[in-house]
């Protein structure tokens, strides 16, 4: 919802899913964000946020699992090509702090801390 014209705040959510030899992945983020528009009439944002990542790797049989902490930032414009559609460009990193690995429940002695740069085009109706 809008704070003011210029702020708003959301949930987001960004993922990434992957299968390989019987190995499904996820790895998904979800953030609570705060969207900034300097000039509402020009289009251009910027946004950060935070919240948590969660992984999962499974073959079926087992689980790799583990979750942390996260934070993103991003920008991005809208280029209006109708009365209610835009074309948005957009770029968001996403941070997260580390998480040990759990192999079907058990600690396994590994980390991860995955960090992901999302390059991409939104279509968004108004």
């Amino acid at each position: 919802g809008y704070i003011s014209p210029s702020l708003f705040l959301a949930g987001e959510s960004n993922g990434w899913v992957h299968s390989e030899e019987g190995v499904d992945e996820t790895l998904g983020y979800y953030s609570a964000i705060a969207q900034w528009d300097p000039s509402i009439a020009n289009g251009f944002y910027l946004k950060g946020g935070l919240g948590v990542f969660s992984y999962v790797a499974s073959d079926g049989t087992d689980d790799i699992t583990g979750s942390a902490g996260a934070m993103s930032i991003g920008t991005g414009f809208d280029v209006r090509v109708g009365t209610n559609f835009s074309l948005t460009p957009f770029a968001n990193y996403l941070w997260s702090s580390e998480s040990e690995l759990k192999f079907s429940g058990i600690p396994s002695g590994l980390y991860l801390a995955p960090n992901v740069l999302q390059l991409g085009l939104g279509l968004t109706w108004h």
